[in-house]
């Protein structure tokens, strides 16, 4: 009995052992930190790759599960003490109940897509150290009740969307040495409280919406001086305005980056400020500081798009650890200063918009570490070094809009890392292209354009494989284009404009998106496939020996033109024969056909009777327009109106017919210098004509009338400014780049009238509505009712007396001299065009109802650029319209980048220019369409480049 007594003693403690260890296991999996990692689990919506799919297995200890850590500090059983969900793609929000988690030291979850609110309950973490909730889309304010984590070492929010002002009870978490709460839109202004932070290493406060508009709202930089740790100071990217305090310089000596950067912060950069001595990046760039740089300000130093002035000190050459230094768009002048070359560590050189002038120091090959090198829009001469080629790390290499002069050095051609580009476009450069620019095999864009290189274009450019980009035009090139140039994949913009080339054109890649052939002495067929299959993708005017292609080029057959040509060389012999018999008959002929002719002139005038353009009567013009009909009146002009028709069988396309208003005064006189002035003109960027007619109407009465192609997408002043236009009810508007191409086609059109044609004309009346727009959104200046040919102004200033000459522009666009004198000039015509410019992209008439008491369009511009760009450009353009991918042609908006804001503001300095009050002050046209050229180049090769890295 007793041993039978003890067995079952032994087995009840056997047994309850046993339940005891399962209960304790059972405890533990459904304890509080248990629980409240489910309840944050089941706060998830969106888990694809099922990160969270361990969490709950009954067999797995939660301390096993994905992103838990455990420790037993507390006894026996296990609590957690961090929680690391770091780039799971998760979507959701952050439960309440982690509050739960009273163990907890580390909570980091960023690069999710966490959204909802910071749960206010994390204040009772009290043992937390570590906050990381980055990179998310949490929304709301960040919770006061943090300042309870009195623990807490590291608190970083950055790159989410919080809102409201920064908790000032912060400070009581009197460990924080990190506070980063940057990319948010946080409000109001900086506590003042954070100086009490005697261990606070780190202040990232950029990219908000913080102020301090107020002398006192400044006082949170002489706190921050208490904090004798500081390291990284960020607070770029806000709304802070007024001087930069004296307190500063006062900020901890241990401070290594200063970032002020896109502010509102005017005034001179403080002296005093070289005594933080550890610093290595001062970044106080895209603000309104003005002086002079002090000569020891750090290791990369930063003061971009400011109006710093005088000259870079000499001292800036004892920065031996000098990273960066980029001064761009700023007022600097004089040179480089002698001992920039010992900055060793240099990486990049940025002195692009400002107005340095002499030479580039030679030793500037000593800067080995050299990536990016910007001296471009400046006033610099002399000739390139070719020390340059010993900067072998060189990337990228910006020298256009100077005045070098000489030759290209081949030793540039020798850096192999050159592969974001070189653009040497807009200088005084000669001599021939070195076939060593075939070495450049990783390059992406070269630019060259308007300097005066001869020669041949080398086949060696083939070599560069990777060339996206290759602008060669406004040069003296000749020869033949390369076959090889053909066999670049990669091409996709290419310029050969107004150059001395010949020859055929080559077969080009399917890559090619944009090819500019125009004004040289290229011959034979145009092929009819690829980029040649797209007229607004190609451009080749000015080439008379061109035969065949695409229709719309309306060129002549080829077999025409061999026909021409046998016919030619057989009346070559027969001259050769019997020269003295045949001058003489054909002498007799041709003044017998002469005068024929001009006793058989019919009714229907021909602008120009050595080409064959289309022969219509009134009749069939009355016909074509329905007997000119209310409903075919599409415009009205100042001596007549403008209809649309269409002609049986002349000509496939609809016609624009503008009816001279006879009665109206001058009317007569318009018709006669429309005609003289587009009589020999021939230009993409034009109003083709295709005939004119003097007759008499169906009432017996003077009728005169000119007839053009027909452009379906109206004037540009529609499309600005009459928001009848509608596509899918939604108002079409003109995008960015719509908006520069549509300004460097009108640009070429003058730059043409002007410098190219047969004989220089002045419009005289350039406005919006005179600008047309075809199918394909390509411009077309028209409306020659007031041009003038060169020749005749000058005969004109040659008289005694010019007040006989009438001349009215139209108010707001016409030059101011042309209201004190009647001599024109392509100074007055350049002003219009300016004046155009800023209408475009700021959406504003010259003669808006806003301009008063001497303010003008050029005056408003003027004084708000750059530093308020965006209270002047169109709105619209803020905004632009994207193509939904899924969405089947659905649109959106997206806010437009500060780099398209910057070339936006670029062209509108181009603008400026050209408006300038004084005719002398003006840039000329040629020199306005290259500066947009660059600038649209610009921003085309940069989208396509976020593009690719999107």
């Amino acid at each position: 009995m007793a041993l039978t007594f003890w067995l079952r003693i032994y087995s009840s403690f056997l047994l309850i052992l046993f339940f005891s260890q399962n209960f304790v296991n059972s405890s533990a999996q459904s304890s509080g930190d248990a629980v409240a990692l489910l309840s944050f689990k089941s706060h998830i919506t969106y888990d694809p790759d099922g990160a969270l799919a361990s969490w709950g297995n009954n067999s797995l200890h939660f301390c096993n599960w994905l992103g838990v850590s455990c420790s037993n500090e507390s006894g026996n059983e296990s609590r957690v003490t961090a929680l690391e969900l770091i780039g799971i793609d998760l979507a959701g929000s952050i439960s309440p109940s982690l509050g739960n988690l009273s163990f907890l030291q580390k909570l980091h979850i960023s690069k999710t897509q966490i959204s909802g609110f910071i749960p206010h309950e994390l204040g009772y973490l009290s043992n937390l150290k570590l906050l990381i909730l980055s990179h998310n889309s949490l929304a709301g304010e960040i919770p006061h009740t943090l300042s309870q984590c009195s623990l807490l070492e590291v608190i970083s929010l950055k790159s989410n969307m919080l809102v409201g002002e920064i908790p000032s009870n912060l400070s009581l978490c009197t460990m924080l040495g990190v506070i980063d709460v940057s990319s948010n839109k946080l409000i109001g202004t900086i506590p003042t409280s954070f100086g009490a932070l005697k261990e606070l290493e780190v202040l990232m406060l950029h990219i908000n919406k913080l102020v301090a508009t107020e002398e006192g709202d400044w006082n949170f930089l002489t706190a921050l001086t208490n904090c004798s740790n500081l390291k990284f100071l960020g607070l770029g990217s806000n709304s802070l305005t007024g001087q930069l305090p004296i307190s500063v310089t006062n900020l901890s000596v241990q401070l290594k980056y200063l970032d002020m950067a896109a502010n509102q912060i005017y005034g001179g950069i403080p002296f005093g400020i070289e005594k933080l001595v550890n610093l290595q990046v001062l970044s106080l760039g895209m603000n309104h500081f003005s002086g002079v740089i002090p000569p020891s300000i750090g290791e990369l130093l930063s003061l971009t798009w400011n109006k710093i002035s005088g000259n870079i000190p000499i001292e800036i050459g004892n920065l031996i650890g000098l990273s960066l230094l980029d001064l761009e768009n700023n007022n600097l002048s004089g040179t480089i200063p002698v001992g920039i070359e010992k900055l060793n560590s240099l990486q990049g050189l940025y002195l692009d918009g400002n107005r340095f002038s002499g030479e580039i120091p030679y030793n500037i090959g000593n800067l080995s570490k050299l990536t990016k090198l910007f001296l471009d829009h400046n006033d610099f001469s002399g000739h390139i070094p070719s020390n340059l080629g010993s900067c072998k790390q060189l990337m990228l290499l910006r020298l256009q809009f100077n005045k070098f002069m000489g030759t290209i050095p081949k030793e540039i051609f020798s850096i192999t890392s050159l592969s974001l580009g070189i653009d040497l476009s807009n200088n005084l450069l000669t001599g021939l292209l070195s076939i060593d620019v075939g070495l450049l095999v990783n390059l992406e864009y070269l630019a060259l354009s308007s300097n005066k290189l001869s020669g041949q274009i080398p086949s060696n450019l083939a070599q560069c494989v990777q060339l996206k980009y290759l602008f060669i035009d406004n040069n003296l090139f000749q020869g033949n284009i390369p076959l090889s140039l053909g066999l670049l994949k990669s091409l996709e913009f290419f310029n050969l404009s107004y150059n001395n080339l010949s020859g055929k054109i080559p077969k080009f890649s399917e890559s090619l998106q944009y090819l500019d052939l125009s004004y040289n002495q290229l011959e034979g067929e145009v092929p009819q496939n690829g980029i040649f299959l797209n007229i607004s993708a190609f451009s080749m005017y000015g080439n008379d020996k061109l035969c065949g292609g695409i229709v719309e080029l309306k060129l002549q057959p080829c077999f025409m033109n061999k026909k021409a040509s046998r016919k030619k060389h057989t009346l070559t012999v027969l001259l050769a024969t019997v020269i003295p018999i045949t001058c003489i008959i054909l002498l007799f002929v041709l003044s017998t056909w002469r005068r024929r002719k001009s006793k058989k002139i019919p009714s229907i005038e021909r602008l120009d009777k050595d080409q064959s353009h289309v022969q219509v009567s009134y009749a069939e013009l009355r016909r074509a327009t329905n007997g000119f009909s209310s409903h075919n009146l599409i415009g009205r002009g100042s001596f007549g109106s403008i209809y649309i028709g269409n002609l049986d069988h002349n000509w496939q396309k609809s016609i624009a017919i503008k009816v001279l208003n006879l009665q109206q005064r001058g009317a007569s006189k318009s018709f006669e210098l429309e005609c003289k002035a587009l009589r020999n003109v021939r230009h993409r960027n034009l109003v083709r004509i295709l005939t004119s007619c003097s007759s008499i109407n169906h009432e017996g009465s003077d009728f005169k009338a000119l007839v053009f192609e027909y452009m379906s997408n109206g004037n540009l002043d529609k499309w600005l400014h009459q928001p009848s236009i509608f596509d899918n009810d939604i108002p079409k508007k003109l995008t960015i780049i719509q908006r520069m191409n549509t300004i460097i086609d009108v640009a070429s059109a003058i730059d043409y009238l002007h410098n190219h044609g047969p004989i220089p004309i002045i419009h005289c009346d350039l406005k919006p509505s005179n600008v047309l727009l075809d199918e394909d959104m390509v411009a077309h200046v028209s409306d020659f009712g007031l041009a003038r040919l060169l020749i005749d102004t000058t005969k004109q200033s040659s008289q005694t007396s010019t007040s006989s000459i009438a001349f009215k522009g139209t108010t707001g666009y016409a030059a101011p001299e042309y209201g004190v004198a009647n001599q024109i000039s392509v100074e007055g015509d350049v002003y219009s065009f300016g004046i155009i410019l800023l209408e475009l992209f700021t959406g504003r008439r010259p003669i808006d109802e806003t301009f008063h008491e001497g303010l003008t369009l050029h005056l408003f511009v003027k004084a708000s650029l750059p530093e308020r760009a965006m209270d002047i450009v169109d709105p619209y353009l803020l905004l632009q319209e994207e193509d939904d991918e899924v969405g089947e042609g659905l649109r959106h908006m997206r806010v437009v980048s500060k780099f398209e804001l910057d070339c936006i503001v670029s062209m509108l300095k181009v603008g400026l220019h050209c408006s300038e009050e004084s005719p002398t002050e003006r840039i000329q046209i040629a020199q306005a369409f290259n500066e947009l050229y660059s600038i649209r180049n610009i921003f085309l090769k940069s989208s396509n480049d976020r593009t690719t890295h999107l």
